[in-house]
């Protein structure tokens, strides 16, 4: 299929999708995923289409101190909508007795314009109808979900997986749709599973058949990024700004817990059948899941720990435990769990 191209020109290189007039680009991880979802979407205008820019909103333990995704009626100053919600640079959440600005109302804020939250409380079916209902509203040919570093991929075994729940259940829910495609950014951008192997798993499952095409993040496209990051906040969004500046070596991100090796291949995105994909990684383990707590459960049944896990273990231990310690811990009590599922 070779729906998917970036359109040279003299002035500028864009995105472009073949016969689609309207896309809408999605962070499916939360946190600064909507970064790179907006950069990607500008490109597509620059090519002529019309993009609407979407997430789901979870913020990470330094923005939000309540461990897991924020609700849609949690949003103070958002547009309620069934499934989704209609954000702009004023909305924001009172989680903990704190104001969350979420990211997506930062980066609304730097677009000057209104964007669309989703939730992933209501699980995989939960996020299906948001998106559906978005894709209906809006008159949407194609849905782009966004995935930044590459951990959507995971098949769950790995040592360095930190974070499989957002993603799966994005990735499942993309699946679920008529006309979607998944994008992975700037692979290993999260410090999560490393570039090489995020290469090699998109090369397996080129060999199923997965792979679509690609994009490299332009000068215009830096551009982009230095705008939106000038008040949104996000460190695995932030590599493939370093990588256009032509930075190369090793960036400590998330406290120092995990850490990123920059190059050159940090400005690539791959496009790939979620359909396949959800066959193929951690997906499949939570497809059809009607809420977050089951989603998570199936997970625990694998032997996955997950990134709801990890924050109410920090948040448990009144913010004592380093990501490391808390990781640790509840890595040794999914097992347990998974081992009386097993016997």
């Amino acid at each position: 299929m070779n729906a998917f191209y970036a359109e040279l020109d003299p002035k500028q290189i864009c995105l472009s999708f073949e016969g689609v007039r309207r896309a809408l680009f999605v962070g499916i991880g939360g946190g600064g995923d909507v970064v790179t979802a907006s950069v990607l979407a500008l490109s597509f205008e620059r090519c002529g289409g019309e993009a609407v820019i979407a997430s789901i909103v979870w913020e990470r333990l330094s923005v939000d101190p309540v461990p897991g995704p924020v609700k849609l009626d949690e949003l103070i100053g958002a547009e309620l909508r069934d499934g989704y919600a209609i954000v702009d640079s004023d909305t924001y959440a009172i989680r903990g007795g704190k104001r969350v600005v979420p990211q997506i109302a930062n980066v609304a804020k730097a677009l000057e314009r209104k964007l669309y939250a989703l939730e992933i409380v209501g699980g995989v079916e939960g996020l299906v109808n948001g998106l559906r209902n978005l894709v209906k509203d809006l008159g949407i040919d194609l849905v782009v979900g966004i995935d930044v570093g590459g951990d959507a991929l995971a098949l769950g075994t790995e040592e360095s997986l930190w974070s499989p729940l957002a993603d799966a259940i994005g990735v499942a829910a993309l699946a679920g749709l008529d006309r979607s495609i998944l994008a992975i950014a700037s692979p290993g951008a999260d410090g999560e599973l490393p570039k090489s192997y995020v290469l090699k798993r998109i090369s397996g499952l080129a060999e199923l058949g997965a792979l679509l095409g690609g994009y490299i993040f332009s000068k215009d496209d830096c551009r982009t990024y230095e705008k939106v990051l000038s008040v949104a906040k996000s460190e695995a969004s932030s590599i493939p700004l370093k990588a256009c500046l032509g930075y190369v070596g090793k960036v400590e991100i998330r406290g120092g817990s995990r850490c990123v090796d920059v190059d050159a291949v940090n400005l690539a995105v791959f496009f790939l059948d979620p359909k396949i994909v959800a066959q193929h990684s951690v997906a499949k383990y939570v497809a059809g899941s009607r809420s977050i707590d089951e989603a998570r459960k199936r997970l625990h049944e694998q032997c996955i720990a997950t990134e709801l896990d990890l924050e109410e273990e920090v948040y448990g231990s009144n913010f004592s435990l380093s990501l490391e310690e808390a990781r640790s811990r509840i890595r040794e009590r999914v097992r347990r769990i998974c081992r009386r599922t097993l016997y």
